[in-house]
């Protein structure tokens, strides 16, 4: 019997979150990270992360029509959920900033 890939390897080299820090009003990172959503090129941006995630969903949908093994399946599926989380985690980031900025103002 085979043992499931487990892909906890590239889990731990991941960063963690930031601790929760004080009332101390958004930081610089925070309101640049806040101030990009507010280009025409954000929302471009946004449109073209839905579009890659589509994309690799769509892969995985081809990988099964081609009749590709269970293990094939599933390592296609394990990667793509990964890089799905990674590229969420990125904009993630940036809508906390947006959030932190909103809540406290432009302290």
């Amino acid at each position: 019997m085979t043992q499931a890939l487990r892909p906890d390897f590239l889990i731990k080299n991941m960063p963690t979150m930031q601790p929760i820090r004080g009332d101390d009003g958004p930081t610089e990172e925070e309101r640049l990270l806040a101030a990009m959503t507010l280009s025409s090129g954000w929302i471009r941006f946004v449109a073209f992360k839905d579009e890659l995630i589509q994309d690799m969903n769509k892969a995985n949908k081809a990988a099964i029509a081609q009749g590709l093994s269970f293990e094939q399946i599933g390592q296609n599926t394990i990667i793509t959920n990964m890089a799905i989380d990674i590229i969420d985690r990125l904009f993630n980031k940036v809508s906390d900033a947006v959030e932190v900025v909103e809540q406290n103002g432009n302290k």
